[in-house]
Protein backbone atom coordinates (compact mmCIF):
# COMPACT_ATOMS: atom_id res chain seq x y z
CA UNK A 1 0.00 0.00 0.00
CA UNK A 2 2.95 2.33 0.52
CA UNK A 3 3.53 2.44 -3.25
CA UNK A 4 -0.06 3.39 -4.21
CA UNK A 5 0.73 7.09 -4.70
CA UNK A 6 4.22 6.60 -6.17
CA UNK A 7 4.81 8.57 -9.39
CA UNK A 8 4.27 7.16 -12.87
CA UNK A 9 7.37 5.26 -14.03
CA UNK A 10 8.94 4.32 -17.35
CA UNK A 11 6.22 3.15 -19.80
CA UNK A 12 3.48 4.60 -17.58
CA UNK A 13 4.29 7.99 -19.05
CA UNK A 14 3.83 7.27 -22.78
CA UNK A 15 1.14 4.66 -22.07
CA UNK A 16 -0.94 6.78 -19.68
CA UNK A 17 0.21 10.37 -19.15
CA UNK A 18 0.83 11.13 -22.84
CA UNK A 19 -1.64 8.61 -24.30
CA UNK A 20 -4.46 10.38 -26.15
CA UNK A 21 -6.42 7.14 -26.64
CA UNK A 22 -7.48 7.07 -22.97
CA UNK A 23 -8.73 10.66 -23.01
CA UNK A 24 -12.22 11.76 -24.13
CA UNK A 25 -13.83 11.15 -26.46
CA UNK A 26 -13.29 7.39 -26.14
CA UNK A 27 -15.22 5.48 -28.81
CA UNK A 28 -15.50 1.81 -29.71
CA UNK A 29 -13.81 2.48 -33.06
CA UNK A 30 -10.96 4.21 -31.24
CA UNK A 31 -10.53 1.29 -28.85
CA UNK A 32 -10.59 -1.36 -31.58
CA UNK A 33 -7.75 0.41 -33.36
CA UNK A 34 -5.56 0.18 -30.25
CA UNK A 35 -2.87 -2.47 -29.75
CA UNK A 36 -4.49 -3.76 -26.54
CA UNK A 37 -8.12 -2.57 -26.54
CA UNK A 38 -9.14 -4.01 -23.16
CA UNK A 39 -6.15 -2.43 -21.42
CA UNK A 40 -6.84 0.92 -23.09
CA UNK A 41 -10.52 0.74 -22.07
CA UNK A 42 -9.64 0.20 -18.39
CA UNK A 43 -7.10 3.02 -18.46
CA UNK A 44 -9.72 5.29 -20.05
CA UNK A 45 -12.14 4.35 -17.28
CA UNK A 46 -9.50 5.29 -14.69
CA UNK A 47 -8.79 8.59 -16.44
CA UNK A 48 -12.49 9.46 -16.71
CA UNK A 49 -13.08 8.86 -13.00
CA UNK A 50 -9.85 10.16 -11.43
CA UNK A 51 -7.75 11.95 -14.04
CA UNK A 52 -4.04 11.23 -13.63
CA UNK A 53 -4.28 10.16 -9.98
CA UNK A 54 -1.56 7.51 -9.59
CA UNK A 55 -3.17 6.00 -6.50
CA UNK A 56 -6.47 5.50 -8.35
CA UNK A 57 -4.72 3.67 -11.18
CA UNK A 58 -2.85 1.42 -8.74
CA UNK A 59 -5.96 0.77 -6.66
CA UNK A 60 -7.67 -0.38 -9.85
CA UNK A 61 -4.73 -2.70 -10.52
CA UNK A 62 -5.02 -4.10 -7.01
CA UNK A 63 -8.75 -4.70 -7.43
CA UNK A 64 -8.12 -6.53 -10.72
CA UNK A 65 -5.41 -8.60 -9.01
CA UNK A 66 -7.85 -9.68 -6.29
CA UNK A 67 -10.49 -10.49 -8.91
CA UNK A 68 -7.93 -12.61 -10.71
CA UNK A 69 -7.24 -14.36 -7.40
CA UNK A 70 -10.91 -15.37 -7.15
CA UNK A 71 -10.71 -16.93 -10.61
CA UNK A 72 -7.48 -18.68 -9.68
CA UNK A 73 -9.20 -20.16 -6.61
CA UNK A 74 -12.10 -21.49 -8.67
CA UNK A 75 -9.90 -22.85 -11.45
CA UNK A 76 -7.51 -24.50 -9.00
CA UNK A 77 -10.31 -26.07 -7.00
CA UNK A 78 -11.91 -27.43 -10.17
CA UNK A 79 -8.58 -28.85 -11.34
CA UNK A 80 -8.01 -30.67 -8.05
CA UNK A 81 -11.42 -32.34 -8.33
CA UNK A 82 -10.94 -33.62 -11.89
CA UNK A 83 -11.79 -37.30 -12.45
CA UNK A 84 -8.11 -37.96 -13.16
CA UNK A 85 -7.29 -37.52 -9.46
CA UNK A 86 -10.26 -39.48 -8.13
CA UNK A 87 -10.63 -38.68 -4.42
CA UNK A 88 -6.96 -37.83 -3.89
CA UNK A 89 -7.48 -34.09 -3.35
CA UNK A 90 -11.27 -33.90 -3.13
CA UNK A 91 -11.47 -33.60 0.65
CA UNK A 92 -8.76 -30.93 0.72
CA UNK A 93 -9.61 -29.10 -2.52
CA UNK A 94 -10.80 -25.89 -0.84
CA UNK A 95 -7.79 -25.70 1.46
CA UNK A 96 -5.30 -26.42 -1.33
CA UNK A 97 -6.99 -23.93 -3.68
CA UNK A 98 -6.70 -21.29 -0.94
CA UNK A 99 -2.97 -22.00 -0.56
CA UNK A 100 -2.41 -21.88 -4.32
CA UNK A 101 -4.32 -18.59 -4.51
CA UNK A 102 -2.30 -17.12 -1.65
CA UNK A 103 0.94 -18.05 -3.45
CA UNK A 104 -0.36 -16.38 -6.60
CA UNK A 105 -1.62 -13.22 -4.89
CA UNK A 106 1.24 -12.65 -2.46
CA UNK A 107 4.33 -13.76 -4.40
CA UNK A 108 6.78 -10.82 -4.57
CA UNK A 109 7.21 -11.33 -8.31
CA UNK A 110 3.66 -9.99 -8.71
CA UNK A 111 4.76 -6.54 -7.53
CA UNK A 112 5.80 -5.50 -11.02
CA UNK A 113 2.41 -6.37 -12.56
CA UNK A 114 0.36 -4.68 -9.82
CA UNK A 115 2.45 -1.66 -8.83
CA UNK A 116 3.83 -0.83 -12.28
CA UNK A 117 0.54 0.51 -13.61
CA UNK A 118 0.87 -0.11 -17.34
CA UNK A 119 1.56 -3.79 -16.71
CA UNK A 120 -2.06 -4.35 -15.76
CA UNK A 121 -2.07 -6.00 -19.19
CA UNK A 122 -0.65 -9.07 -17.41
CA UNK A 123 -3.49 -9.07 -14.89
CA UNK A 124 -6.17 -8.66 -17.56
CA UNK A 125 -4.77 -11.33 -19.87
CA UNK A 126 -4.54 -13.73 -16.92
CA UNK A 127 -8.16 -13.07 -15.97
CA UNK A 128 -9.12 -14.01 -19.52
CA UNK A 129 -6.81 -17.02 -19.78
CA UNK A 130 -7.69 -18.55 -16.40
CA UNK A 131 -11.38 -17.94 -17.03
CA UNK A 132 -11.15 -19.56 -20.46
CA UNK A 133 -9.18 -22.54 -19.13
CA UNK A 134 -11.74 -23.07 -16.35
CA UNK A 135 -14.71 -22.99 -18.74
CA UNK A 136 -12.90 -25.28 -21.18
CA UNK A 137 -12.23 -27.77 -18.37
CA UNK A 138 -15.94 -27.69 -17.43
CA UNK A 139 -16.92 -28.31 -21.06
CA UNK A 140 -14.49 -31.24 -21.22
CA UNK A 141 -16.27 -32.91 -18.30
CA UNK A 142 -19.89 -31.84 -18.75
CA UNK A 143 -20.34 -31.16 -22.45
CA UNK A 144 -20.49 -28.12 -24.73
CA UNK A 145 -23.70 -26.16 -24.22
CA UNK A 146 -24.32 -22.92 -26.11
CA UNK A 147 -23.94 -20.92 -22.88
CA UNK A 148 -20.61 -22.51 -22.03
CA UNK A 149 -19.22 -22.00 -25.54
CA UNK A 150 -20.34 -18.36 -25.49
CA UNK A 151 -18.59 -17.88 -22.14
CA UNK A 152 -15.47 -19.55 -23.51
CA UNK A 153 -15.50 -17.29 -26.56
CA UNK A 154 -15.96 -14.18 -24.40
CA UNK A 155 -13.10 -15.04 -22.04
CA UNK A 156 -10.79 -16.00 -24.93
CA UNK A 157 -11.42 -12.70 -26.71
CA UNK A 158 -11.01 -10.80 -23.44
CA UNK A 159 -7.61 -12.43 -22.96
CA UNK A 160 -6.33 -11.92 -26.49
CA UNK A 161 -7.58 -8.31 -26.66
CA UNK A 162 -5.76 -7.66 -23.37
CA UNK A 163 -2.44 -9.03 -24.61
CA UNK A 164 -1.75 -10.88 -27.85
CA UNK A 165 0.40 -13.47 -26.10
CA UNK A 166 -2.89 -15.21 -25.19
CA UNK A 167 -2.89 -16.76 -28.68
CA UNK A 168 -1.12 -19.68 -26.96
CA UNK A 169 -4.44 -20.66 -25.32
CA UNK A 170 -5.11 -23.61 -27.68
CA UNK A 171 -1.67 -25.11 -26.98
CA UNK A 172 -1.88 -24.33 -23.27
CA UNK A 173 -5.22 -26.10 -22.94
CA UNK A 174 -3.84 -29.00 -24.99
CA UNK A 175 -1.09 -29.44 -22.38
CA UNK A 176 -3.69 -29.19 -19.58
CA UNK A 177 -5.94 -31.65 -21.41
CA UNK A 178 -3.23 -34.25 -21.98
CA UNK A 179 -1.75 -33.89 -18.49
CA UNK A 180 -4.86 -33.62 -16.34
CA UNK A 181 -8.13 -34.35 -18.14
CA UNK A 182 -7.28 -37.29 -20.40
CA UNK A 183 -3.64 -38.15 -19.64
CA UNK A 184 -1.91 -39.33 -22.79
CA UNK A 185 -5.22 -40.02 -24.57
CA UNK A 186 -4.91 -38.21 -27.90
CA UNK A 187 -8.12 -39.80 -29.19
CA UNK A 188 -10.13 -38.06 -26.46
CA UNK A 189 -9.17 -34.69 -27.94
CA UNK A 190 -11.76 -35.14 -30.69
CA UNK A 191 -14.46 -34.75 -28.05
CA UNK A 192 -13.08 -31.28 -27.30
CA UNK A 193 -13.21 -30.07 -30.91
CA UNK A 194 -15.68 -27.24 -30.04
CA UNK A 195 -13.27 -25.96 -27.37
CA UNK A 196 -10.28 -25.88 -29.69
CA UNK A 197 -12.47 -24.40 -32.42
CA UNK A 198 -13.44 -21.47 -30.19
CA UNK A 199 -9.81 -20.87 -29.19
CA UNK A 200 -8.73 -20.93 -32.86
CA UNK A 201 -11.56 -18.60 -33.92
CA UNK A 202 -10.63 -16.06 -31.24
CA UNK A 203 -7.02 -16.11 -32.44
CA UNK A 204 -8.11 -15.63 -36.06
CA UNK A 205 -10.31 -12.66 -35.13
CA UNK A 206 -7.37 -10.96 -33.46
CA UNK A 207 -5.13 -11.69 -36.44
CA UNK A 208 -7.75 -10.12 -38.69
CA UNK A 209 -7.83 -7.04 -36.43
CA UNK A 210 -4.04 -6.83 -36.51
CA UNK A 211 -4.02 -4.77 -39.70
CA UNK A 212 -6.08 -2.09 -37.93
CA UNK A 213 -4.03 -1.97 -34.78
CA UNK A 214 -0.89 0.00 -34.11
CA UNK A 215 2.21 -2.10 -33.67
CA UNK A 216 4.88 -2.14 -31.02
CA UNK A 217 8.40 -0.87 -31.50
CA UNK A 218 9.73 -3.11 -28.78
CA UNK A 219 9.27 -6.36 -30.66
CA UNK A 220 10.18 -7.70 -34.06
CA UNK A 221 12.92 -8.93 -36.28
CA UNK A 222 14.08 -5.38 -37.02
CA UNK A 223 15.49 -4.71 -33.53
CA UNK A 224 19.02 -3.44 -33.96
CA UNK A 225 21.88 -5.72 -32.87
CA UNK A 226 19.54 -8.47 -31.66
CA UNK A 227 19.04 -11.38 -34.02
CA UNK A 228 16.36 -14.06 -33.48
CA UNK A 229 19.06 -16.69 -32.94
CA UNK A 230 20.84 -14.63 -30.29
CA UNK A 231 17.59 -13.86 -28.50
CA UNK A 232 16.56 -17.53 -28.51
CA UNK A 233 19.94 -18.57 -27.14
CA UNK A 234 19.68 -16.09 -24.30
CA UNK A 235 16.19 -17.28 -23.40
CA UNK A 236 17.39 -20.68 -22.14
CA UNK A 237 19.24 -18.87 -19.37
CA UNK A 238 16.32 -16.53 -18.79
CA UNK A 239 13.94 -19.47 -18.37
CA UNK A 240 16.23 -20.97 -15.75
CA UNK A 241 16.35 -17.66 -13.93
CA UNK A 242 12.55 -17.37 -14.12
CA UNK A 243 12.26 -20.81 -12.49
CA UNK A 244 14.71 -19.79 -9.79
CA UNK A 245 12.74 -16.59 -9.10
CA UNK A 246 9.52 -18.56 -8.70
CA UNK A 247 11.16 -20.87 -6.20
CA UNK A 248 13.48 -18.40 -4.46
CA UNK A 249 12.40 -14.80 -5.23
CA UNK A 250 15.59 -12.90 -4.45
CA UNK A 251 17.41 -10.08 -6.27
CA UNK A 252 14.19 -8.89 -7.92
CA UNK A 253 14.96 -6.14 -10.39
CA UNK A 254 12.68 -3.67 -12.15
CA UNK A 255 14.87 -3.13 -15.23
CA UNK A 256 17.59 -5.74 -15.58
CA UNK A 257 16.91 -7.22 -19.00
CA UNK A 258 17.29 -4.36 -21.43
CA UNK A 259 19.22 -5.78 -24.41
CA UNK A 260 22.63 -6.33 -22.88
CA UNK A 261 23.88 -8.57 -20.05
CA UNK A 262 21.37 -9.51 -17.34
CA UNK A 263 21.34 -11.42 -14.08
CA UNK A 264 21.47 -14.93 -15.50
CA UNK A 265 24.98 -14.25 -16.80
CA UNK A 266 26.09 -14.00 -13.20
CA UNK A 267 24.61 -17.34 -12.22
CA UNK A 268 26.54 -20.40 -11.14
CA UNK A 269 26.10 -21.80 -14.66
CA UNK A 270 27.90 -18.86 -16.20
CA UNK A 271 27.03 -17.32 -19.56
CA UNK A 272 27.36 -20.44 -21.71
CA UNK A 273 24.22 -20.76 -23.83
CA UNK A 274 24.85 -24.46 -24.50
CA UNK A 275 24.90 -25.22 -20.77
CA UNK A 276 21.64 -23.34 -20.23
CA UNK A 277 20.02 -25.11 -23.18
CA UNK A 278 21.13 -28.54 -21.94
CA UNK A 279 19.68 -27.89 -18.47
CA UNK A 280 16.36 -26.56 -19.81
CA UNK A 281 15.92 -29.45 -22.25
CA UNK A 282 16.82 -31.96 -19.53
CA UNK A 283 14.25 -30.47 -17.15
CA UNK A 284 11.66 -30.58 -19.93
CA UNK A 285 12.43 -34.23 -20.62
CA UNK A 286 12.28 -35.07 -16.91
CA UNK A 287 8.89 -33.37 -16.67
CA UNK A 288 7.60 -35.55 -19.49
CA UNK A 289 8.98 -38.64 -17.77
CA UNK A 290 7.13 -37.64 -14.58
CA UNK A 291 3.89 -37.22 -16.53
CA UNK A 292 2.06 -40.12 -14.86
CA UNK A 293 3.42 -39.75 -11.32
CA UNK A 294 3.33 -35.96 -11.04
CA UNK A 295 1.01 -34.55 -13.74
CA UNK A 296 0.62 -31.21 -11.95
CA UNK A 297 4.39 -30.68 -11.96
CA UNK A 298 4.48 -31.60 -15.64
CA UNK A 299 1.70 -29.10 -16.33
CA UNK A 300 3.46 -26.40 -14.30
CA UNK A 301 6.71 -26.74 -16.24
CA UNK A 302 5.27 -27.27 -19.71
CA UNK A 303 2.41 -24.85 -19.11
CA UNK A 304 4.92 -22.21 -18.09
CA UNK A 305 7.02 -22.88 -21.21
CA UNK A 306 3.93 -22.50 -23.43
CA UNK A 307 2.77 -19.35 -21.63
CA UNK A 308 6.21 -17.76 -22.02
CA UNK A 309 6.71 -18.92 -25.62
CA UNK A 310 5.67 -15.59 -27.23
CA UNK A 311 8.30 -13.72 -25.18
CA UNK A 312 10.92 -16.44 -24.73
CA UNK A 313 11.27 -17.90 -28.21
CA UNK A 314 12.93 -16.55 -31.34
CA UNK A 315 10.84 -13.36 -31.72
CA UNK A 316 13.11 -10.66 -30.27
CA UNK A 317 11.96 -8.16 -27.66
CA UNK A 318 14.07 -5.27 -26.45
CA UNK A 319 13.66 -6.49 -22.87
CA UNK A 320 15.24 -9.92 -22.64
CA UNK A 321 14.26 -10.59 -19.02
CA UNK A 322 11.14 -9.09 -17.41
CA UNK A 323 9.55 -10.14 -14.13
CA UNK A 324 5.95 -9.28 -15.02
CA UNK A 325 5.95 -12.05 -17.64
CA UNK A 326 5.73 -14.52 -14.75
CA UNK A 327 2.35 -13.23 -13.56
CA UNK A 328 0.36 -15.95 -15.39
CA UNK A 329 2.85 -18.82 -14.86
CA UNK A 330 2.54 -18.25 -11.10
CA UNK A 331 -1.00 -19.65 -11.40
CA UNK A 332 0.39 -22.99 -12.59
CA UNK A 333 3.20 -22.84 -10.01
CA UNK A 334 0.82 -22.21 -7.10
CA UNK A 335 -1.31 -25.16 -8.16
CA UNK A 336 1.66 -27.53 -8.38
CA UNK A 337 3.21 -26.26 -5.13
CA UNK A 338 0.04 -26.63 -3.06
CA UNK A 339 -0.79 -30.10 -4.39
CA UNK A 340 2.84 -31.24 -4.25
CA UNK A 341 3.29 -30.18 -0.63
CA UNK A 342 0.04 -31.91 0.32
CA UNK A 343 1.13 -35.11 -1.47
CA UNK A 344 4.45 -35.14 0.37
CA UNK A 345 2.70 -34.66 3.69
CA UNK A 346 0.39 -37.59 2.85
CA UNK A 347 3.45 -39.74 2.19
CA UNK A 348 4.79 -38.71 5.59
CA UNK A 349 1.48 -39.69 7.19
CA UNK A 350 1.43 -43.04 5.36
CA UNK A 351 4.89 -43.82 6.70
CA UNK A 352 3.98 -42.84 10.21
CA UNK A 353 6.26 -39.81 10.36
CA UNK A 354 3.35 -37.43 11.02
CA UNK A 355 -0.06 -38.32 12.38
CA UNK A 356 -3.39 -36.70 13.21
CA UNK A 357 -3.25 -33.24 14.72
CA UNK A 358 0.51 -32.98 14.18
CA UNK A 359 0.04 -33.40 10.43
CA UNK A 360 -2.77 -30.84 10.27
CA UNK A 361 -0.78 -28.41 12.39
CA UNK A 362 2.32 -28.84 10.21
CA UNK A 363 0.31 -28.15 7.06
CA UNK A 364 -1.26 -25.02 8.47
CA UNK A 365 2.02 -23.78 9.89
CA UNK A 366 3.74 -24.28 6.53
CA UNK A 367 0.96 -22.46 4.67
CA UNK A 368 0.85 -19.56 7.13
CA UNK A 369 4.65 -19.34 7.23
CA UNK A 370 4.94 -19.20 3.45
CA UNK A 371 2.19 -16.59 3.21
CA UNK A 372 3.84 -14.49 5.92
CA UNK A 373 7.20 -14.71 4.16
CA UNK A 374 5.65 -13.59 0.88
CA UNK A 375 3.85 -10.71 2.63
CA UNK A 376 7.14 -9.47 4.09
CA UNK A 377 9.00 -9.82 0.78
CA UNK A 378 6.22 -8.18 -1.22
CA UNK A 379 5.87 -5.31 1.24
CA UNK A 380 9.63 -4.77 1.08
CA UNK A 381 9.54 -4.80 -2.71
CA UNK A 382 6.71 -2.26 -2.77
CA UNK A 383 8.80 0.04 -0.58
CA UNK A 384 11.36 0.08 -3.38
CA UNK A 385 8.65 1.02 -5.89
CA UNK A 386 7.31 3.80 -3.65
CA UNK A 387 10.13 6.18 -4.60
CA UNK A 388 11.55 6.66 -8.10
CA UNK A 389 15.11 7.31 -6.88
CA UNK A 390 15.08 4.17 -4.72
CA UNK A 391 13.64 2.08 -7.57
CA UNK A 392 16.28 3.11 -10.08
CA UNK A 393 19.13 2.95 -7.55
CA UNK A 394 18.05 -0.64 -6.90
CA UNK A 395 17.99 -1.41 -10.63
CA UNK A 396 21.44 0.11 -11.18
CA UNK A 397 22.90 -1.79 -8.24
CA UNK A 398 21.62 -5.10 -9.66
CA UNK A 399 22.27 -4.36 -13.34
CA UNK A 400 25.20 -1.94 -13.50
CA UNK A 401 25.65 -2.60 -17.23
CA UNK A 402 22.13 -1.44 -18.10
CA UNK A 403 22.43 1.93 -19.79
CA UNK A 404 18.69 2.61 -19.57
CA UNK A 405 18.67 2.11 -15.80
CA UNK A 406 21.44 4.72 -15.35
CA UNK A 407 19.57 7.10 -17.64
CA UNK A 408 16.33 6.78 -15.67
CA UNK A 409 18.20 7.12 -12.39
CA UNK A 410 19.63 10.37 -13.74
CA UNK A 411 16.11 11.59 -14.53
CA UNK A 412 14.96 10.63 -11.03
CA UNK A 413 17.83 12.57 -9.48
CA UNK A 414 17.07 15.51 -11.74
CA UNK A 415 13.44 15.68 -10.59
CA UNK A 416 14.45 15.90 -6.91
CA UNK A 417 17.15 18.51 -7.52
CA UNK A 418 20.22 16.27 -7.17
CA UNK A 419 21.98 17.74 -10.17
CA UNK A 420 25.48 16.40 -9.50
CA UNK A 421 24.15 12.87 -9.04
CA UNK A 422 22.11 13.24 -12.23
CA UNK A 423 25.24 14.23 -14.17
CA UNK A 424 27.11 11.20 -12.84
CA UNK A 425 24.24 8.90 -13.85
CA UNK A 426 23.97 10.30 -17.37
CA UNK A 427 27.73 9.98 -17.79
CA UNK A 428 27.57 6.37 -16.58
CA UNK A 429 24.82 5.66 -19.10
CA UNK A 430 26.90 7.19 -21.88
CA UNK A 431 29.94 5.12 -20.95
CA UNK A 432 27.89 1.97 -21.47
CA UNK A 433 26.14 3.13 -24.65
CA UNK A 434 27.36 6.40 -26.20
CA UNK A 435 24.92 6.15 -29.14
CA UNK A 436 21.73 7.18 -27.31
CA UNK A 437 20.85 10.81 -28.10
CA UNK A 438 18.69 11.41 -25.03
CA UNK A 439 21.64 10.69 -22.72
CA UNK A 440 23.67 13.49 -24.30
CA UNK A 441 20.69 15.88 -24.26
CA UNK A 442 19.99 15.36 -20.55
CA UNK A 443 23.67 15.48 -19.67
CA UNK A 444 24.05 18.76 -21.54
CA UNK A 445 21.00 20.25 -19.82
CA UNK A 446 22.26 19.36 -16.34
CA UNK A 447 25.75 20.66 -17.09
CA UNK A 448 24.23 23.93 -18.30
CA UNK A 449 22.36 24.34 -14.98
CA UNK A 450 25.65 24.39 -13.08
CA UNK A 451 27.35 26.71 -15.59
CA UNK A 452 29.65 24.08 -17.06
CA UNK A 453 28.90 25.71 -20.38
CA UNK A 454 31.74 24.35 -22.53
CA UNK A 455 31.02 20.77 -21.42
CA UNK A 456 27.32 21.38 -22.02
CA UNK A 457 28.02 22.57 -25.56
CA UNK A 458 30.14 19.49 -26.27
CA UNK A 459 27.33 17.22 -25.07
CA UNK A 460 24.81 18.92 -27.36
CA UNK A 461 27.27 18.80 -30.27
CA UNK A 462 27.58 15.06 -29.77
CA UNK A 463 23.78 14.74 -29.72
CA UNK A 464 23.60 16.69 -32.99
CA UNK A 465 26.13 14.35 -34.58
CA UNK A 466 24.01 11.34 -33.59
CA UNK A 467 20.73 12.89 -34.79
CA UNK A 468 21.17 15.97 -36.99
CA UNK A 469 17.42 16.28 -37.57
CA UNK A 470 16.22 16.58 -33.97
CA UNK A 471 14.89 20.08 -33.39
CA UNK A 472 15.26 20.00 -29.60
CA UNK A 473 18.98 19.29 -29.97
CA UNK A 474 19.37 22.33 -32.23
CA UNK A 475 17.50 24.52 -29.74
CA UNK A 476 19.75 23.34 -26.93
CA UNK A 477 22.78 24.00 -29.10
CA UNK A 478 21.56 27.53 -29.73
CA UNK A 479 21.23 28.21 -25.99
CA UNK A 480 24.67 26.73 -25.30
CA UNK A 481 26.32 28.86 -28.00
CA UNK A 482 24.48 31.92 -26.68
CA UNK A 483 25.76 31.37 -23.13
CA UNK A 484 29.29 31.22 -24.54
CA UNK A 485 28.61 34.48 -26.45
CA UNK A 486 28.93 32.81 -29.82
CA UNK A 487 25.97 34.63 -31.39
CA UNK A 488 26.42 33.67 -35.07
CA UNK A 489 26.55 29.97 -34.23
CA UNK A 490 23.63 30.34 -31.81
CA UNK A 491 21.49 31.95 -34.52
CA UNK A 492 22.46 29.30 -37.07
CA UNK A 493 21.46 26.53 -34.65
CA UNK A 494 18.15 28.25 -33.83
CA UNK A 495 17.39 28.71 -37.54
CA UNK A 496 17.97 25.00 -38.10
CA UNK A 497 15.66 24.19 -35.18
CA UNK A 498 12.86 26.28 -36.69
CA UNK A 499 13.45 24.69 -40.09
CA UNK A 500 13.12 21.22 -38.54
CA UNK A 501 10.05 22.09 -36.43
CA UNK A 502 8.24 25.10 -37.84
CA UNK A 503 5.30 24.81 -35.42
CA UNK A 504 7.32 24.87 -32.21
CA UNK A 505 6.69 28.07 -30.24
CA UNK A 506 9.91 27.77 -28.20
CA UNK A 507 11.98 27.59 -31.39
CA UNK A 508 10.51 30.81 -32.78
CA UNK A 509 10.89 32.59 -29.45
CA UNK A 510 14.52 31.54 -29.13
CA UNK A 511 15.40 32.59 -32.68
CA UNK A 512 13.46 35.84 -32.34
CA UNK A 513 15.27 36.79 -29.13
CA UNK A 514 18.68 35.93 -30.59
CA UNK A 515 18.05 38.05 -33.67
CA UNK A 516 16.57 40.87 -31.58
CA UNK A 517 19.55 40.94 -29.21
CA UNK A 518 21.98 41.31 -32.12
CA UNK A 519 20.09 44.25 -33.65
CA UNK A 520 18.41 42.25 -36.43
CA UNK A 521 14.93 43.34 -35.41
CA UNK A 522 13.33 43.21 -38.84
CA UNK A 523 14.39 39.56 -39.15
CA UNK A 524 13.16 38.84 -35.63
CA UNK A 525 9.64 40.25 -36.26
CA UNK A 526 8.25 37.27 -38.30
CA UNK A 527 9.31 34.89 -35.57
CA UNK A 528 7.62 36.90 -32.82
CA UNK A 529 4.47 37.07 -34.95
CA UNK A 530 4.59 33.31 -35.50
CA UNK A 531 5.14 32.87 -31.76
CA UNK A 532 2.03 34.96 -31.08
CA UNK A 533 0.03 32.70 -33.41
CA UNK A 534 1.29 29.50 -31.79
CA UNK A 535 0.99 30.81 -28.22
CA UNK A 536 -1.47 33.72 -27.94
CA UNK A 537 -0.83 33.92 -24.20
CA UNK A 538 2.85 34.79 -24.58
CA UNK A 539 3.03 38.43 -23.41
CA UNK A 540 6.68 38.75 -24.42
CA UNK A 541 5.78 38.13 -28.04
CA UNK A 542 3.26 41.00 -28.06
CA UNK A 543 5.72 43.33 -26.32
CA UNK A 544 8.44 42.58 -28.86
CA UNK A 545 6.06 43.11 -31.78
CA UNK A 546 4.91 46.48 -30.40
CA UNK A 547 8.53 47.55 -29.78
CA UNK A 548 9.71 46.58 -33.28
CA UNK A 549 6.70 48.07 -35.08
CA UNK A 550 6.46 51.19 -32.97
CA UNK A 551 3.09 50.14 -31.63
CA UNK A 552 1.63 49.26 -35.02
CA UNK A 553 1.23 45.60 -33.98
Amino acid sequence: LGALDAPFILDDKPGIVREDAIKPPVTLAKLVSEFRPVVTATLALNYASSGLDESAFRSFNLALHLLCGLLVFGFTRHTLTLKTFGDRYRGAADELAAVATAVFLLHPLQTESVTYIIQRAEILVTIGMVGAMWIAAIIAERGASATRLAGLAAMSLFAILSKQSAVVLPVLFLVYDLCLIAPGDWSALRKRAPVYGVFAAAALIVLAMGSMQSGSRTAGFEIENLSPGTYLGWQFGVLLYYAKQMLVPTSLCFDCGYRGPWLIHNSMLGANVAVHAAVVLSVGAAALAAWWRAPLVTFWLWGTAVTLAPTSSFFPLTDVYVEHRLYTPLVWYGLALAAGAWTLSEHARARGWLTGDVLRGARRAAAIGLAALFVVLTASRNEVYSDAVTLWEDAVAKAPQNSRAHYNLGNAYKRVGRGDDAIDSFQASIEIDPTVVRNWINLGSELMKVDRDQESLEAFQRAAELDPDMAVVRRNLAVAYSKLRRAPEAIAAAEKAVELDENNARGHKLLGELLYSTGRQAEALPHFRRLAELDPNDADARDRIRTITGGAG
